[in-house]
């Protein structure tokens, strides 16, 4: 079994800037996924309105009848 290495300041210099670097591209990478997330959320949601939105408008003239919507589409 080899011997420990000795404590050197160039050593622990090295962990903490690659610990401290991991951790900021780990946050950097969690913010950015989680605003990825809601602006998706966001984007879905207003599609599927205008949509909605869309449809609501073509069958406004009419009962709402099966027949209607095979016209409109």
């Amino acid at each position: 079994m080899t011997a420990p290495r000795p404590w050197s300041l160039a050593g622990r210099i090295t962990r903490w800037c690659v610990g401290v670097g991991t951790a900021f591209v780990a946050l950097l990478a969690l913010a950015g996924g989680i605003l990825v997330h809601l602006e998706t959320e966001r984007e879905l949601d207003s599609i599927a309105s205008e949509e909605l939105d869309e449809m609501v408008s073509g069958f406004a003239g009419s009962p709402g009848r099966v027949e209607d919507f095979a016209m409109t589409c």
